[in-house]
């Protein structure tokens, strides 16, 4: 809502928020929504948070992220029953409180998936599963049971870890206003409103490169929640190198992340202008793009290698890109989010570059809706 990519609900809200942290963590049990009887929906946090606590109590980040050293069975099934214990204790002392399992839910979703925890065709986890921990909240649960399933359930969510997309954020959002609607029915209004972008370009383009964005573009086109219309082609860096992009290709894209989160040194820069020589080979009106660089850029002002490295400073050896006129694209704060440990594109994010390259968006209707 900040940075404008979703309106905020049409009912009054007062927001809480402690990413990262356990559910029963005492920053949630001492908050005011736990402590009073006032409407509160709780977005809860992933089971498995705060696991350290179980064997190191008073360790400063205890109720703090996943602990993969201490990941096991016997592990899981305490900091469950301790989350468990807690929503039922902000229950008793909130009897209005409603409960969202959105990254239990995200969980599950990913797994069936994947196949995990998939035997003779039924799902079932060692220790958490969706059905049960609603069901162990009752009529405080706000459930999502009907998502588990749908064809769609993949545009919920940006990655593995279930954060949420546009269409995710839009779907908390309707659930929030109206505690009492059917997810599924909700989720399908927002697809068949709103549609999806079909990325398309005036001639045949190429897109290739090691970036967060293009990556997105990839897994949102495979999931079905982007359409690459026929203009559009993706190539890995393989591709270029061994001359293997279409013949009909008048465009070409490298967007890198080249320099995003560290300088790069000599070698990793040469690989990079190897790639973009043999693209320019092949295809004349080729540009290099730092959208990764220019999005943590905009994200953090501290950001501590400038510009200046490549446009200025003969020493770097980012000097050997000049002849290729890398770009800085305009970064939005609306087109990224923060996605630990990197910088992320948003579906504005994607749409924004696309067109800054000389593509065109339209929307189309989500096939096979009911």
């Amino acid at each position: 809502m900040r940075t404008g990519q979703i309106d905020a609900p049409a009912v009054e809200v007062t927001w809480h928020s402690n990413s990262g942290e356990a559910v029963f963590a005492p920053t949630y049990l001492e908050h005011r929504f736990a402590r009073t009887d006032t409407k509160a929906v709780f977005v809860v946090p992933d089971p498995r948070i705060g696991n350290r606590s179980v064997h190191a109590p008073d360790h400063p980040l205890a109720f703090k992220g996943i602990d993969q050293s201490v990941i096991d069975p016997q592990t899981d099934s305490a900091v469950y029953g301790r989350g468990v214990s807690a929503l039922h204790a902000i229950r008793r002392a909130n009897p209005s409180c409603r409960f969202i399992f959105w990254s239990l839910a995200g969980r599950e979703m990913h797994n069936r998936r994947e196949g995990r925890y998939v035997v003779d065709g039924t799902y079932r986890h060692p220790t958490w599963n969706l059905a049960e921990t609603e069901a162990e909240c009752g009529d405080a649960t706000i459930s999502l049971q009907g998502l588990l399933h749908d064809r769609w359930s993949s545009a919920l969510h940006v990655d593995a870890g279930s954060h949420p997309s546009w269409y995710g954020l839009r779907l908390l959002m309707s659930l929030i206003e109206n505690p009492a609607a059917d997810a599924l029915e909700v989720f399908h209004d927002i697809l068949a409103t709103s549609g999806r972008p079909v990325f398309d370009a005036p001639e045949p383009t190429v897109y290739s490169g090691t970036s967060h964005w293009l990556r997105t573009v990839q897994e949102y086109a495979q999931r079905g929640i982007v359409s690459l219309g026929p203009n559009i082609h993706l190539c890995t860096s393989e591709d270029i190198v061994a001359g293997r992009i279409p013949s009909s290709i008048t465009r070409a894209c490298y967007i890198t992340r080249t320099g995003s989160d560290a300088p790069a040194d000599a070698h990793i820069v040469e690989a990079l202008i190897n790639v973009v020589n043999h693209l320019h080979a092949q295809c004349p009106d080729s540009r290099v793009v730092l959208w990764d660089r220019a999005a943590v850029m905009a994200a953090d002002t501290s950001f501590p290698w400038s510009r200046s490295e490549i446009t200025e400073d003969d020493q770097s050896p980012y000097a050997a890109l000049r002849p290729f006129a890398p770009e800085f694209p305009t970064i939005e704060s609306r087109d990224i989010e923060k996605v630990s440990p990197s910088i992320q594109p948003t579906l504005d994010g994607l749409i924004a570059l696309h067109r800054s390259l000389g593509g065109s968006v339209e929307w189309e209707p989500f096939p096979d809706l009911p």
